[in-house]
């Protein structure tokens, strides 16, 4: 196999960028170098004037260009992996929405299949799936259909385990659900990763959920009740709890651009953070009115999509807007970049993707100093055009 290196360019490493040389070899880093040493007899590609980070970790997207990932065919998956590799996104977590349990589990099943086998040259990875809904809250259901809403009974919990033949990675739960806090622990017995979300949980009842393993958090803010200083809600056991990543969408819409700021302001939850897309069909579509896979009507308005009761339905922004936006508040880019990357991946116990080392799967991003992709590496293949 033949090795070349990148150069002179800035490096994230851990959660600070300095300038270093990474030799790629194969599908795999072979060895990130000081910025002096030499390399050797190889290919080297000068990086100068460059940023280098780990592929992005998109953890929760639901589709892009008109294509919903719970079609779950190898054409609308492909689609929208090229989509999201296209913008640096090299793996990522397919979202499900709120239909009938029938069709998630025949989703969940096709999706499996998918994620289990090797990605085109030119598409982001599937890590497997994140149950968004039915377990979650009728107060808070965002644009998930209510009338598909379930108890997550151990019967149903088993239900979309076995539909995703060990593919099912992270499930959003509301943990005040009657049978919530047990779900969550059933969940976790069974390596998922529980996601506190779509809740109207109390401060009590979401420190129980994540006692019992609940080890995320979903959109922060969104389809949550606000904090007020005698009720607190779910947002402040999140953030005071060093056991639990939270999911962000930082557009500047779904929270706000100082908002965004004050969490990445406090070291110990800025290392938690981990941004998002909770990209959907829309994503890429131009403005006008648009009907989503599940059904839901949506109107796309500068980007904006919203159910027809004016209520955000999704996004279509991508990880790296979020970095742009993270950025232009203030945030360290090392931070954001960290958020966009290595954050996401741990939260789900990966340690060969989502961070440049020695031996990590060779997923580069190569961004110039606007936060522009110059080229995007997907296991050690430069993307083309």
């Amino acid at each position: 196999m033949s090795a070349y290196a990148f150069v002179g360019g800035r490096v994230l490493v851990g959660r600070e960028l300095r300038h270093a040389t990474i030799v790629v070899e194969g599908s795999r880093i072979r060895d990130v170098l000081g910025a002096d040493d030499a390399v050797g007899d190889i290919e080297v590609t000068d990086a100068s004037g460059l940023v280098i980070v780990p592929g992005f970790i998109d953890t929760h997207v639901h589709g892009a260009l008109g294509r919903n990932l719970m079609e779950a065919s190898a054409e609308a998956v492909g689609v929208v992996s090229r989509h999201l590799a296209m913008r640096g996104v090299t793996s990522y977590v397919a979202a499900t929405a709120t239909v009938p349990l029938p069709d998630i589990e025949a989703s969940l099943s096709a999706l499996s299949s998918l994620s289990s086998g090797e990605s085109a040259d030119d598409e982001a990875g599937l890590l497997g799936i994140h149950l968004e809904g039915p377990f979650i809250s009728p107060d808070r259901p965002g644009v998930h259909r209510r009338e598909f809403l379930l108890e997550p009974t151990a019967n149903h919990i088993d239900r979309v385990i076995d539909a995703a033949v060990g593919a099912l990675r992270i499930c959003t739960i509301a943990p005040e659900l009657a049978q919530g806090l047990a779900a969550i622990e059933r969940l976790t017995s069974a390596g998922v990763v529980p996601s506190i979300g779509h809740t109207n949980a109390d401060a009590v009842t979401t420190s129980r959920a994540i006692d019992a393993g609940a080890a995320r958090a979903t959109h922060l803010w969104n389809a949550m009740p606000p904090v007020h200083h005698r009720a607190p809600g779910p947002v402040t056991a999140i953030l005071a709890d060093s056991r639990v990543r939270p999911e962000i969408v930082a557009d500047g819409i779904h929270v706000s651009a100082e908002m965004l700021a004050a969490h990445f302001a406090i070291e110990p939850i800025a290392e938690r953070m981990m941004l998002v897309s909770d990209g959907s069909d829309v994503t890429g579509l131009p403005d006008g009115p648009h009907q989503r896979w599940e059904g839901t009507l949506v109107s796309l308005t500068d980007g904006v999509a919203r159910a027809q009761s004016g209520s955000i339905a999704g996004s279509t922004s991508s990880i790296l807007d979020g970095v742009r936006t993270l950025s232009a508040a203030g945030v360290s880019l090392a931070d954001a970049l960290y958020s966009a990357s290595t954050s996401p991946a741990e939260s789900l116990g990966y340690t060969h993707i989502g961070r440049i080392a020695r031996g990590a799967k060779a997923d580069l991003v190569i961004l110039d100093e606007a936060l522009a992709v110059r080229r995007v590496v997907l296991r050690g293949r430069e993307l083309g055009p």
